[in-house]
């Protein structure tokens, strides 16, 4: 199957972009420092056991607390390293290495879709199609 790797600008913009694109189907982890959020605020967020990684439905009104109170307080290019959304076992959607160059990779049938989003609100450097095995 294929992909789209991405290099992306404003990564909390991009985020806010795919939270709403994928708002309803998958969930979201975050893997890092966790310690800037009481996650037991947020409703259905799960924490491992070592507090390094937490998951959270993407319900339509987690989504928005997503937005408004985890995302601008969690550090996304400081304190988490990793990104990924999933929907049962397929990746829709996963950043690497604090948004790192080219670290950004779509997955979902829909991605191109969600690409263009991106693309028109000028949050992509460069993109390209590769092969996933």
């Amino acid at each position: 199957s294929t992909a789209i790797q991405l290099t992306v600008r404003r990564p909390l913009d991009v985020m806010n972009s795919v939270l709403e694109f994928f708002a309803g189907r998958g969930a979201l982890s975050l893997e890092g420092d966790l310690s800037a959020i009481d996650w037991s605020s947020i409703p259905g967020a799960a924490c491992d056991s070592g507090g390094k990684s937490v998951t959270i439905p993407l319900e339509v009104d987690s989504v928005a607390l997503l937005k408004s109170s985890v995302l601008p307080r969690v550090g996304i290019r400081s304190r988490i390293a990793h990104v990924i959304i999933k929907n049962a076992d397929q990746r829709l959607f996963a950043a690497y290495d604090w948004f790192g160059k080219g670290m950004v990779v779509v997955e979902a049938e829909d991605g191109r879709r969600l690409c263009e989003i991106l693309d028109r609100n000028g949050l992509i450097v460069e993109s390209h199609t590769v092969e996933i095995h």
